[in-house]
């Protein structure tokens, strides 16, 4: 997921909800994802995404 985010070129947002919520559901343990400066982002899309 990180390589995918790192990436130069822009990627469909559906290709990497599908990816991140696939990687999210494979993990073993509970965790708590932590969206730091989420107040920050003012981009509507972004906030649709999550």
């Amino acid at each position: 997921m990180l390589n995918m985010l790192q990436a130069t070129h822009s990627l469909p947002m559906d290709t990497v909800k599908a990816t991140l919520l696939d990687e999210m559901t494979a993990m073993p343990d509970p965790f708590i994802l932590v969206l730091d400066d989420y107040h920050v982002i003012e981009r509507t899309r972004l906030h649709c995404f999550i």
